[in-house]
């Protein structure tokens, strides 16, 4: 894969999220590791998502966005253990079982990528967690912007969906 990180954008961001195959997820996600280990960013799910330069940009115009619990399993993946002990995603959901260091506010040089996809990687429990509120009909109650927006998504299909079963 010929992908570099050109810098950090915010969550909201304009740049549009990347969509891979799945053969191409693992070299995605060695790249973000990569720049995470260069340069000893400690950055959390919540930060992710919720902080200024913490959404990595690439060369090609889109970023990766990500739930919190995805973000957190790219940190685990990158420091995998930590004072000997071995890490998972939880321990970087919230917050960051270090010292958090962010990426530094700068410009970036490249446009945003032509494409209408904000949607944000996920793990099967995040799946999960959406499946289990649809199917009991209760609302999704999360601060993570990722799955708030699945959420929708799915509402709306369901919706659609009803509204033509009635035609």
């Amino acid at each position: 894969m010929d992908l570099k990180i050109v810098g950090w954008t915010d969550y909201d961001s304009n740049y549009p999220s990347i969509t891979v195959s799945n053969e191409e997820v693992i070299p995605l996600i060695q790249i973000i590791i990569d720049e995470l280990l260069e340069n000893g960013y400690m950055i959390s799910g919540a930060d992710h998502q919720n902080q200024d330069c913490c959404v990595p940009v690439f060369d090609n115009g889109y970023c990766f966005r990500a739930t919190m619990r995805a973000w957190g399993s790219v940190m685990s993946f990158a420091y995998q253990e930590i004072d000997g002990k071995e890490t998972g995603y939880m321990d970087f959901y919230m917050s960051t079982p270090m010292e958090r260091k962010l990426p530094e506010s700068r410009t970036l040089q490249v446009e945003p990528a032509d494409s209408d996809n904000f949607n944000g990687f996920l793990l099967p429990q995040d799946g999960e967690l959406l499946s289990q509120s649809m199917q009991a009909g209760i609302p999704l109650i999360t601060t993570d912007k990722a799955l708030l927006q699945i959420a929708e998504l799915l509402k709306k299909r369901m919706s659609d969906q009803d509204d033509e079963d009635e035609e």
